[in-house]
């Protein structure tokens, strides 16, 4: 089931999979799967296969926060 993540909520785990959705994309991280604004599918093309964090925050203009190399 999709979700958009809560402010202060954190996904962590292996990008497998972004799709096209419309108006948002949908990312599959981990057994995760998340809705994003479209305008992060460019950011998270590059990183399919590799371990990120995906923070959903509360501060204007840096709702999400992306962190790649998490262990």
């Amino acid at each position: 089931m999709k979700r958009w993540l809560q402010p202060w909520e954190e996904i962590v785990g292996v990008l497998k999979r972004i799709r096209d959705n419309g108006d948002r994309i949908i990312a599959e991280i981990g057994n995760h799967v998340i809705c994003l604004p479209k305008n992060y599918d460019s950011k998270l093309e590059k990183l399919i296969g590799r371990r990120i964090g995906i923070l959903r925050t509360d501060i204007p203009g840096k709702e999400y926060l992306i962190a790649e190399g998490i262990k």
